[in-house]
């Protein structure tokens, strides 16, 4: 089945699709370091690769995209900073990333890329706009099941986004209260579709799974990737980041400020240059702090 192929027959079932988990978690954590080969592979000089965030609001995908993009120049899209237009966002945020990799090996795809139709899109349009088959997909995998139920991941996500306030590309939290924040969030866990690598689009887009468990800390989660990347791609990171620069990477993740506002919305998405200024937080969780 070619790419478009793999995209229709998503499409098609996309609806009835959406389940609470899939049977296949269990599975698929087995594939969290090395997609079920002990063997590390040389990639070719050309060969790219695409790291894809799969994850809902509040996951710490940004978080660690700075961070990774920190260590080692990677590229890095962020779907919020793609305007909408006619012909499409999603072939946009595409492009984005193909010029990316026109100077780099490794551009990370950040967007929630829950649903498997996003998934798809990204695989197709990337085949469209940059056909060779020397590009490798990367998944980071946020696990909404097993171990951490939806219950404790929406409980940690929304956490995280309240005490973050206004600060954050498509959620005012400080501004739009605890309710409304709520009320999306549920929204994205409700339609999130976790990686089966018995199905498509995974199964042909996916050549590395690495599952990230959402209530970790930024670092064991970013330690957790590198470690998954230097197992499989040793030329991809010659060399450990040391400590202090895993610290410093934290640290810059931590200290970003995004420069375009998205507001989302039930009818649209609208973006808008951020103010300097930034909404006192009214919501502070009792004795726990955010590890993102």
């Amino acid at each position: 089945m070619d790419e478009h192929g793999v995209f229709a027959a998503v499409e098609k079932t996309a609806e009835t699709d959406i389940k609470t988990e899939s049977d296949n978690t269990e599975n698929d954590i087995s594939l969290s370091i090395d997609n079920g080969s002990s063997a590390a592979i040389r990639p070719a000089s050309n060969t790219k690769y695409v790291l894809v965030p799969i994850a809902t609001i509040g996951c710490g995908k940004t978080s660690l995209s700075l961070a990774l993009t920190k260590l080692f120049g990677w590229g890095h899209i962020q779907n919020d900073d793609i305007p909408k237009t006619r012909g499409g966002a999603g072939r946009k945020f595409c492009e984005a990333i193909v010029k990316s990799l026109s100077n780099r090996r490794v551009s990370i795809a950040d967007r929630n890329n829950h649903m498997k139709r996003e998934r798809a899109q990204i695989f197709q349009d990337m085949a469209d706009l940059l056909p060779t088959p020397d590009v490798k997909y990367i998944a980071m995998h946020f696990v909404h099941n097993g171990l951490v139920g939806k219950h404790e991941v929406r409980a940690t996500t929304l956490r995280r986004v309240l005490v973050r306030g206004d600060n954050h590309q498509s959620i005012r939290a400080a501004s739009d209260g605890q309710r409304k924040i709520a009320g999306i969030m549920d929204g994205f866990l409700h339609r999130f579709q976790p990686i089966d690598m018995s199905q498509s689009p995974d199964k042909e887009m996916f050549d590395l799974v690495i599952n990230l468990t959402v209530n970790m800390s930024l670092k064991a989660n970013l330690t957790k990737i590198i470690d998954a990347i230097m197992s499989k791609y040793p030329p991809l990171i010659l060399e450990r980041p040391s400590e202090q620069e895993l610290e410093d990477a934290i640290k810059y993740a931590r200290e970003y400020r995004p420069t375009i506002r998205k507001i989302m919305s039930a009818k649209d998405n609208i973006r808008r240059p951020m103010g300097r200024q930034q909404t006192t937080l009214s919501f502070k969780p009792a004795g726990r702090k955010t590890p993102y």
